[in-house]
């Protein structure tokens, strides 16, 4: 591993505990980065809101509920993995040399 592949601060947590994975997105970057949610850019800028719902929810319904199936994104500087079963990462994306 080069000194490149160091871990950047990042959190995880489960989506499914939150409101909706859209809110857990939100509260998950301004957690990681300080920002509040009402200084960030509108998440639509980065992924369409309602689509992520449909997508996660579709996937979680039992009938193909995979951890195979994630969204992945970066908004606000962070990079975004989140997965139907309900695994949320969001990572600070390392600047750019």
């Amino acid at each position: 591993m080069s000194e490149n592949d160091t871990e950047q601060p990042s959190i995880q947590q489960n989506w499914h505990e939150a409101d909706t994975a859209t809110t857990s997105v939100v509260t998950a970057i301004a957690a990681l980065t300080g920002l509040p949610p009402t200084g960030m850019d509108p998440l639509y800028e980065s992924v369409d809101p309602d689509a992520l719902e449909r997508v996660l929810e579709s996937g979680s319904d039992g009938s193909c509920r995979s951890s195979a199936l994630s969204v992945s994104f970066s908004h606000e500087g962070c990079r975004v993995k989140i997965r139907a079963d309900g695994q949320l990462t969001v990572r600070l994306q390392r600047a750019e040399q």
